[in-house]
C-alpha cells in the first residue's frame, strides 16, 4: 500500500512541470498542505490532477467523500483513495 509520503512525492512529479513554468517549487508541499488556497492548482487542474493520481494508482478518488477541511490536500486524496485511515 502507497504511504502518504509515496503519494506526496507523486503529486509533486506530477504537478512539478506546471509549477516550474511558474515559477513555484513542489518541493514546499507536504500531506497538509491546501493545493487550491496555496496556490499549486486552481479547481479544474486539482480535477485532472485526481484523475491523473487514479490512473497511476489504479484506484478510483470518491471526491463526495473527501471532508471539507481536508478537500483539497494529500492527506484528504489519500483517505478517498482508501490509502489512509
Amino acid at each position: 500500500m502507497l504511504t502518504i509520503a509515496e503519494l506526496r512525492d507523486l503529486v509533486a512529479e506530477i504537478l512539478a512541470p506546471d509549477l516550474e513554468r511558474v515559477g513555484m517549487s513542489a518541493k514546499a508541499i507536504t500531506a497538509d498542505t491546501d493545493l487550491i488556497k496555496g496556490g499549486y492548482v486552481d479547481s479544474m487542474a486539482f480535477i485532472g490532477l485526481v484523475t491523473a493520481v487514479e490512473e497511476k494508482l489504479g484506484c478510483h478518488i470518491d471526491l463526495a467523500a473527501m471532508e471539507d477541511e481536508d478537500f483539497a490536500t494529500i492527506s484528504g486524496i489519500a483517505r478517498a483513495a482508501g490509502l489512509a485511515g
